[in-house]
């Protein structure tokens, strides 16, 4: 193992298609000896062919492989495997009609590895059962393979890797079919080897999986790597500026304006600022145009936060439009709206209330609501969700953009009455 910081393996500018299709585009990765590098990357992103060419079982189009520094290239998986580069793949390569230690031997009769030195049937069972210990396996050497679990499986792979003595161990998607306890015990392997100096390349979409086991990340994204080596803490961060960049695009279609000026956003480790993703329970809180997102404890970016994003952002996106002058009533029905939020979710209650003529008016509704009790609150998101969507209803959301745009021109007034809102168009 190379002790001087030179990577156990580096990728320079690999590229690969397949016809028209780019897989990989000018990647570049370096894979540290002692560090676990988390690969991260929806389906098609490029690291089923980054592993392939990894493990030499397709060769790249333009670029090249280091191993401890040299350049290497590898025209069969033989070559890799010689080179120290170990792949465990989704569906592993074990013979399940043979024994332990037979899938260990076919594994390593070839120059080079220790099996090729102790010929003897005695050295190469002390050395299979070593192997065996060093990744928590206690199996009798002559059971067959199909007896075993996958978790067991897994770990016999990892082993024979231990038998070459190699230098990168690659875990393509490791945990897909294990549960809790099987993957607690894989990931004490992995952290075994760290130790050892092994460098381990870790396939994985679970991201609380990478901040467990991952010292950096690194994500591709249709073949090119838009976040490389990062520090595992910081994914969920840049994942929270992915999904604000989409909404933000996905407002400008929807409300079909763009503000003029850009809209400022902290990410904080602490509880210093109202932590928006409680919303929408209300905390008497105000949008100030300034999102303030805590990400202490965060480890990715659910379907539900991804909502309360772009609700919160909906807010900024609405005061810059404006410059302010949004009454509370419609900047919060907007960004229910926006959110794909709708009335029905309030049940009968608000029904009741207009037909009785209990509802708030919304020229109470106009400035902030923190002198609201938790339930005049719940109502106030009502009502201004329910204003939003009369406007939609019966005039379509082209005029939700003209009331917008008329408030940000000082058209009308600010903290404007509904009347003012659905003035005739001129």
């Amino acid at each position: 193992m190379s002790g001087d910081g030179t990577p156990a393996v580096s990728a320079e500018g690999l590229s690969k298609s397949f016809g028209s299709t780019r897989a990989l585009q000018e990647v570049d990765l370096a894979l540290l000896p002692g560090e676990v590098h988390a690969l991260a990357g929806e389906n098609g992103a490029g690291k089923s062919t980054f592993v392939k060419i990894l493990a030499g079982a397709t060769p790249p189009d333009a670029g090249r492989l280091l191993i401890q520094g040299t350049p290497a290239r590898f025209v069969r998986v033989g070559d890799a495997l010689e080179h120290g580069v170990v792949p465990i793949y989704q569906h592993l390569s074990l013979m399940p009609h043979l024994t332990v230690l037979e899938n260990l031997t076919a594994f390593s009769l070839s120059q080079g590895s220790p099996w090729s030195r102790r010929p003897r049937r005695r050295g190469m069972e002390a050395q299979a059962r070593l192997a065996l210990r060093q990744v928590g396996l206690d199996l009798p050497l002559h059971r067959t393979v199909a007896g075993l679990t996958l978790a067991e499986r897994q770990l016999i792979e990892i082993a024979r890797g231990l038998l070459r003595q190699g230098i990168l161990l690659v875990l393509d998607e490791p945990t897909a079919a294990l549960n809790r306890a099987e993957a607690s015990q894989l990931f004490a392997v992995v952290r075994a080897l760290r130790e050892r100096g092994w460098a381990v390349l870790f396939i994985s979409h679970r991201l609380e999986e990478i901040e467990e086991i991952a010292d950096r990340v690194s994500v591709l994204r249709d073949g090119r790597i838009i976040l490389g080596g990062v520090g595992a803490a910081q994914l969920s961060r840049r994942q929270i500026v992915e999904a604000l960049e989409t909404h933000y695009n996905e407002l400008v279609g929807e409300l079909g304006i763009t503000p003029r000026d850009s809209i400022s956003v902290s990410l904080y480790t602490n509880q210093a600022y109202f932590d928006v993703t409680q919303a929408p329970a209300w905390s008497a809180a105000l949008n100030d145009g300034k999102l303030r997102i805590p990400v202490e404890g965060l480890t990715g970016i659910t379907s539900s936060l991804s909502q309360v994003l772009k609700h919160e952002l909906a807010h900024s996106f609405i005061r810059e439009i404006t410059r302010n002058r949004c009454p509370a009533w419609l900047n919060e029905g907007i960004a229910q709206e926006v959110e794909a939020r709708s009335t029905s979710s309030y049940g009968s209650r608000l029904a009741r209330l207009y037909a009785a003529q209990r509802q708030v008016p919304l020229s109470a509704l106009e400035g902030g609501w923190t002198n609201l009790s938790s339930a005049e609150a719940s109502l106030a998101y009502a009502e201004g969700l329910a204003a939003v969507e009369y406007i939609r209803d019966t005039y379509g959301m082209s005029d939700v953009t003209r009331i917008l745009k008329r408030l940000g021109e000082g058209a009308i007034a600010s903290r404007s009455s509904a009347r003012a809102m659905w003035a005739p168009r001129r």
